[in-house]
This record gives structure tokens, sequence and C-alpha cells, in this order.
């Protein structure tokens, strides 16, 4: 999937840099399409999260998992040309409704995870709480990078977060082989209570960030660093 998307970006970015405009509301609505083709397949085959039907008819389609992508496309793009590309401010009205929306965005991610295992929980999940999550990741970036964040984004340049944030990626291409890894070492089942799942979170989380450091030192700074010298010399 994630391959598919990339091959995808090339024609978008073209299309974006021809008329913006035109392809912004193209996208749109293809941000829509992936919605209701979700909810559309979550609704034909009624299925729980992380059950054999959701693996092979929803978690590796494309067209299902496309929108957060396409969201994190246009939100690259206008932080490579501007609000407008002409450094248009928006207005006092715009910013308090896109909070607004962002608080919104919470309220779903709080009902999703109290639901999640329910009927309505799983429909939350798969059409609205990953695009209510990548708004609200993707509005509070846009207001730090463009001057609206404030406290916020004092708080967030600290430098702690820049260590974390140089991990981000090397945690995101480990995380996923740790988990199956500790789970599958398992012996016996563990009783599921909320404390139980939070002690576990925070361990998969520390031991997650251990293991991306080591990642990072040995794979991909090195990796970076190469890159960086061979484009010097061929400069």
């Amino acid at each position: 999937m994630d391959m598919q998307l990339y091959v995808l970006s090339p024609i978008l970015i073209a299309a974006m840099l021809k008329s913006p405009r035109l392809s912004a509301i193209l996208i749109s609505f293809s941000v829509l399409f992936c919605m209701v083709a979700s909810f559309v397949v979550t609704w034909k085959w009624e299925f729980q999260v992380l059950s054999k039907e959701y693996i092979a008819h929803y978690y590796y389609l494309t067209h299902l998992k496309a929108a957060p992508w396409l969201i994190g496309f246009i939100m690259g793009y206008v932080f490579s040309t501007g609000l407008d590309g002409k450094g248009k401010v928006l207005s006092k009205r715009t910013i308090v409704l896109c909070w607004s929306a962002w608080f919104f965005a919470i309220v779903v991610q709080m009902v999703a995870m109290i639901y999640v295992w329910g009927t309505p929980g799983i429909y939350f999940e798969n059409t609205l709480r990953k695009l209510a999550w990548v708004y609200a990741l993707s509005w509070i970036a846009f207001c730090c990078h463009f001057g609206y964040g404030g406290p916020l984004n004092t708080f967030l340049s600290l430098p702690i977060f820049q260590i974390l944030s140089k991990l981000t990626y090397s945690s995101y291409l480990v995380h996923g082989l740790l988990i199956l890894t500790l789970k599958g070492n398992m012996h016996s089942p563990v009783h599921a209570t909320h404390f139980e799942m939070i002690v576990q979170t925070c361990g998969f989380w520390v031991l997650t960030q251990f293991a991306a450091l080591l990642f990072n030192l040995t794979i991909e700074s090195p990796m970076i660093l190469l890159t960086t010298l061979v484009k010097r010399k061929q400069e």
C-alpha cells in the first residue's frame, strides 16, 4: 500500500503544480470516496478490529486507507508553497473554526477508543477516527509552522522533542516487529483490563524507542550521511 501511494505521489505533485485548486478539489473528493468505501466495506463484512476479515478485506487495501495519506500530501504541499503560495494570512474566524474542528476530532478519538469493540466503534474506527487523528496532527503542525501556535509551538520546540522526532521513522519501522515478537513469546493469555493495556503500551513505547535508537545509529543515520556525501561529490 505504501509503495503504491509513493508511486502515485509524482503524478499528484505534477497535477498540483499545474492546477492547485482543481487538484485539491479532486483529492478532497478522493478522501470522501475513501470514507464512503470504508463505511460500506465495514457495513458489509461487520468485522472487528484485527480480525481475519479485517486484515483480508480492509487493512491491506489501498483505496480504503489512502485518505490519511492524501491529507498528509495536501499538508506537505501547503508547507512547501505557503498558505496559498502568496503568504496569505488566515482570518480569526477561520482559526476559530479550525480549532473547533480540532476539538471535535479529539472527541471522535475518545468515542472511538471507548466503543472500538462494538458496532458503532468499528464504524468510527474505519470511517472517521483515522481522518480525525490526521486532521488533529495536521492542524497542530500547520499552526506551529505558520506562526499560529503560540505557547503550543514553544512547548513542542523544546529540545527533548527534537531528539524524539529523529527517532520517529525508525520507531515506525521497528514497532510492529517488536510488538509481534513480544506478543508471540507470551506463554499464557493476558486479562485485558484498561490498566494492563496502559502498562503494555508504555512498555512497548519505551522498548520501541531503544530499538529505534539502535536502528537509527546503525542504519538510518549512516545511510543519510552516505547519501549526503554522494550528493556533494556529484555537485
